[in-house]
């Protein structure tokens, strides 16, 4: 389930998890990924796997009712036209063929070519298999921490690692090799249950020598992230990416969050791509977001305590911009030892 295969990557906005606008020109976070060669075949031999395992069926089992061709074709035409209103947006789309096919060469002429591996976890055949080893995905992205040299940037929503990943991160801390990552804060998380599996283990990833930053919900960049702007006034900022860098040479991009579930039980995705210059560009862009206009650090004192710093000169001992209500609630969640299924 390793396949090696080029992927293009050209600018572009994309509201969404985890693709990135790579183009040298661009200045937004969100990137987008043109996979091109063998690589797309087993993409959707991926999705096939999912489609037709034992797991799934046809979602005309869950309705009685059946709409015949006729009220298809009519919801076909109502969506085409929905789809022509170009009312609303920034930029209007190209009409007609000769004008698609302009636009689509000139996208292409801005392509940086690289080669590329899909790796990606079958669908489980028995429910009741033991979920205490790593999946695929997993033991792939283990192997670019282990090849790492110098450097590994992480942008992960959920973050959450078990005794097994601090063991590693241990060894590669000592190494001298410099691990961050970022995080959302329990002000941006859209679940304190998740939150509360990631503050269990916190103190411990600090403790292990992993820099810790959590995204501030009123992040200075968002209106670079978000179209259109206006979704940043009130300070809703979420962090949905999965991505991280290899020495500033390999990245990879996918549902794979670093955290037990993606670990242990889900079924993944991931696009790891090898090149340098496209690795430092999402590496300037995670070092930006971990900006203290962007992010709060979070720090691990001697005797254990917990400091968010929110701007030169004054931290916080307790998470910021929430209240005692939240804050107990993802307390009272994290004694609980179930961050595997969180």
């Amino acid at each position: 389930f390793v396949v090696d295969a080029a992927v293009g990557i050209v600018g572009g906005r994309n509201i969404g998890d985890e693709y990135f606008d790579l183009h040298p020109e661009a200045t937004h976070r969100d990137r987008d990924v043109l996979a091109a060669g063998p690589i797309v075949t087993e993409i959707s031999r991926n999705f096939d796997a999912y489609w037709n395992s034992a797991w799934s069926y046809p979602v005309t089992r869950m309705t009685r009712t059946l709409q015949d061709e006729q009220d298809i074709a009519a919801q076909l035409a109502a969506a085409r036209s929905i789809a022509g209103d170009t009312t609303g947006l920034s930029q209007a789309p190209e009409q007609g063929r000769a004008e698609g096919n302009t636009a689509v060469t000139r996208s292409l002429n801005k392509l940086i070519w690289a080669p590329a591996e899909l790796v990606y976890d079958p669908p489980a055949e028995d429910m009741q298999e033991p979920t205490d080893a790593p999946k695929r995905t997993a033991q792939y992205l283990r192997y670019q921490v282990e090849q790492s040299q110098s450097e590994i940037l992480i942008e992960s929503a959920y973050l959450v690692l078990g005794d097994q990943q601090l063991e590693n991160l241990e060894r590669v801390v000592d190494r001298g090799i410099h691990v961050a990552a970022l995080t959302n804060s329990l002000a941006t998380n859209d679940l304190t249950t998740n939150h509360a599996a990631y503050a269990r283990r916190r103190s411990a990833m600090l403790q292990h020598g992993m820099a810790l930053y959590e995204l501030r919900p009123d992040a200075e960049d968002c209106d670079q992230w978000i179209s259109p702007a206006s979704y940043c006034v009130d300070g809703t900022v979420s962090l949905h990416t999965k991505s991280a860098v290899f020495d500033r040479h390999t990245l990879y991009i996918g549902s794979f969050n670093v955290n037990l579930r993606s670990i242990l039980l889900n079924g993944e995705t991931v696009l790891v791509i090898h090149s340098p210059p496209l690795a430092r560009q999402v590496a300037a862009d995670i070092e930006q977001a971990m900006s203290p206009d962007n992010s709060w650090q979070v720090k691990r004192e001697e005797n254990g305590q917990l400091r968010w710093i929110v701007s030169e000169g004054k931290t916080l001992k307790h998470e910021p911009e929430v209240g005692w209500w939240r804050r107990f609630k993802s307390g009272l969640i994290s004694l609980l030892p179930i961050e595997k299924y969180l």
